[in-house]
């Protein structure tokens, strides 16, 4: 097997690249494995006696092979994998000279990511050569979900029923609703069925309205190829092309674009990207701006009543039924070209100190969430920072219309400070808009830093302010001033506190934070005090003593309802000091909700015994549940071998009734790495069942694995079962 690869790899070689495979030395191991299972399982009744026989019979097989090689300008690296325990791999990774190959998992579609969206997963082939003046890349991949948008009308009572989407499975991934352009928060107004593809909501519907569905679908494979082309034409003037044809169900599209770089000056960099778009879509499919459900300039529904709804479900059909009258559509369906527009400038500015961006796009269509973000309208960005000894600003703003130009989102952000000698003013602004809904933040600080003498670091005194907007009311409220200290020794350690009030001199919040180091020791804590709550989190290790120690601890208060929090951790090695394994661990668990009080104390150890062999175990101990655990681990020779005993007790759910379950477990196993194996485990509970499994595994043959499990339970009736596995190695 070992040279029939080799031989196969080095006549792909020489076939494509005569001159250079002849400086490759080829590394490579493998391993192809081929078993056989026989099963057999007897079922006896415990009433009867009578025993019913079940026999069954598989087989299967795993590659693995990983090769790699190099010289001076050349490599070639890869692995495939074909395993049912595993998931099957490919990766291919070829460079001759000017010339790449590759197979892989890729977040774009092409090695230049300047156009896609990076959110999109392709496995596929890709190849490119590049030298001083040109760069070619060609590509054939696959994706493996396709960006739905659905458009749903719903009418009063709608919460009562299932909401069945046009598309099934749905990803977990980028799930999106809104409702009638108000977006939806998951778990809290609705809840998806992701098999099945159906949405519940979990609040009253009281008038028509429409829901736009934003999902990927999963299991529906498109293909996704093209190539491009790129040449720098002068040290100022970088430009290509590319084309991209996109196949697969509801995915019909193809991109025919370009893309310039200038260099106007060292500083000043231009970029321009355009491309058209060619869709083959179906004219039944309609959104609903061009039904007139939507007003074409705000994006605001104007359906108001059920007569409206209705209304526009007539107009819609009656405008299909128009169309298969006049012979415009054969049989309901025919194919039409569609042609969209995208272009993009940009402009960036680099000086000593400072930094500018300006980018401009226009996106008519996205090719179903494979360019630019997986977002369709129009995006201004600006970005810029400036910085000197002692002044820096940054600044940067997102403004997003709709192709409609109405703007739907906007979002900036403005900080500043300057330092003096003693002071330090500090702004803050940010907003952001979403919808008509608008939320602002500032801060305004003035600080005064005093150097300490003798090298002890300096004391800050901060006084600001702290305000915010609510984003239904639109004006400013939360209006929080406070004064603040904080002593820096050095860069590492630190210790801070901040006060809040609000309006009438009440008391806000107050945080403290901080880290320090001394010597051997480490801490590291902060504080955040609030009228409802409060919060401390620390951690402190000690590392210069017999012992490393190590301490964690968080806790939570409520005042209102008397909830509370608590997580205590506490570990301790001996293992440096003694250089053998020893270890200690304690933890405390305490959490009260609604006046239910729930504890959990956890207490562990790991001792070497002997040389060889090292004991350990664990107890823990809890309102609902408790277990120990121990036993002991080693080696005999080249044996390695594990012997350990579980006691657990814990509340359980047969039918309707609350049981109280204990369980005891002993389990073992021994064996020789990449030799033989046993294994064994037995599993008693208080209502009378019980589980058991044994095992073991043994090369008869260099190439020839051998593997017997035996297994019994007994819940309700027993059960035997009984798998017979062969592996051969080639």
């Amino acid at each position: 097997m070992r040279l029939r690869i080799t031989a196969l790899i080095l006549l792909l070689f020489v076939i494509l690249f005569p001159l250079r495979v002849l400086a490759l030395e080829l590394n490579f191991e493998g391993q192809k494995d081929f078993w056989t299972d026989v099963y057999l399982q007897i079922i006896a009744d415990e009433l009867t006696g009578q025993k019913t026989y079940l026999t069954d019979w598989s087989y299967g097989q795993s590659f693995d092979l990983h090769f790699q090689g190099e010289d001076e300008m050349s490599y070639v690296r890869g692995y495939i994998t074909d395993n049912p325990q595993l998931m099957d791999q490919t990766f291919l990774d070829v460079l001759i000279k000017d010339y790449t190959l590759q197979w892989n998992n890729y977040d774009q579609a092409f090695a230049v990511p300047s156009w896609f969206n990076m959110n999109q997963k392709f496995t596929g082939l890709r190849a490119g050569f590049m030298n001083s003046t040109d760069r070619i890349n060609l590509s054939g991949v696959q994706g493996d979900m396709i960006l739905r948008e659905d458009d749903i009308l719903i009418t009063p009572g709608a919460e009562k029923y299932g909401i069945s989407l046009f598309y099934a499975p749905v990803s977990t991934e980028s799930f999106q609703i809104w409702l009638d352009n108000r977006e939806l928060t998951y778990y809290e107004d609705y809840v998806v069925d992701y098999n099945l593809g159906i949405v519940q909501l979990k609040f009253p519907v009281v008038k028509p309205g429409v829901l736009h569905v934003k999902y990927f679908q999963e299991g529906q494979g498109y293909l996704v190829f093209g190539g491009r082309y790129d040449h720098a034409f002068s040290p100022k003037l970088e430009g290509g092309g590319l084309m991209m044809l996109a196949r697969g169900e509801g995915i019909n599209y193809g991109l025919l674009g370009s893309e310039w770089i200038y260099h106007y000056k060292p500083w000043w960099t231009m970029e321009l990207n355009a491309g058209l778009v060619l869709q083959t879509a179906n004219p039944l499919e309609g959104d609903l701006v061009s039904t007139g459900y939507y007003n074409e300039l705000t994006g605001d529904p104007v359906v108001n009543d059920e007569d409206d709804l209705v209304s526009v479900q007539e107009d819609m059909n009656e405008k299909i039924s128009d169309n298969l009258l006049s012979g415009e559509i054969d049989d309901g369906w025919k194919d039409s070209l569609l042609i969209d527009t995208n272009w993009r400038i940009a402009n960036y500015f680099e000086l000593p100190g400072m930094e500018m961006m300006i980018d401009y796009q226009v996106i008519e269509n996205n090719m179903q969430n494979l360019l630019f973000g997986g977002w369709e309208g129009k995006k201004l960005s600006i970005s810029g920072q400036y910085e000197k000894d002692n002044f820096f600003i940054r600044h940067q703003q997102n403004h997003q219309w709709t192709l409609d130009n109405y703007l739907f989102q906007r979002d900036g952000e403005l900080e500043m400070v300057y330092f003096t000698e003693h002071w330090i003013p500090y702004l803050y602004y940010s907003l952001q808009e979403q919808s008509g809904y608008v939320s602002q933040h500032g801060i305004a600080e003035l600080g005064y830093m005093i150097d300490l003498m003798e090298d002890l670091g300096s004391m800050t005194y901060q006084l600001g302010v702290d305000i915010e907007t609510s984003p239904e009311e639109g004006i400013w409220h939360g209006l929080e001033p406070y004064l603040g200290v904080r002593y820096d020794k050095n860069v590492e350690d630190s210790l801070g506190a901040r006060i809040y009030g609000q309006r009438g001199g009440k008391f806000a919040q107050l945080i403290v934070d901080g880290k320090w180091s001394e010597g051997p020791l480490e801490w590291k804590g902060n504080l955040h005090y609030l009228p409802e709550y409060y919060r401390i989190e620390q951690g402190v290790v000690w590392n210069d003593l017999s012992v490393d120690v190590n301490l964690n601890s968080i806790y939570r208060k409520y005042f209102a309802d008397d909830d509370e929090y608590l997580n205590l951790e506490l570990n301790l090695d001996w293992s440096t000091f003694l250089e053998e394994q020893a270890m200690v661990w304690v933890s405390l668990l305490r959490d009260r909700i609604d006046g239910e009080l729930e504890r959990n104390y956890k207490i562990g150890f790991e001792k070497a015994i002997l040389d060889n062999l090292t004991g350990y175990g664990e107890i823990s101990i809890g309102d609902i549940e408790q277990y120990y655990s121990g036993g002991i681990r080693g080696s005999r020779g080249p044996i390695d071998y594990d012997v350990n005993y579980t006691w657990s007790k814990s509340p359980d759910l047969i039918g309707s009734l609350d049981i109280l379950t204990q369980k005891n477990k002993v389990a073992f196993s021994a064996g020789i790495l990449d030799f033989w194996n046993t294994y064994g485990e037995v599993e008693i509970d208080n209502l009378g069942q019980w589980q058991g499994d044994l095992g073991v595994q043994y090369p008869i043959q260099p190439q020839l694995d051998v593997g017997l499990q035996y297994s019994v339970d007994k819940i309700v009736d027993y059960s035997h079962q009984m798998t017979l596995r062969t592996v051969y190695h080639f």
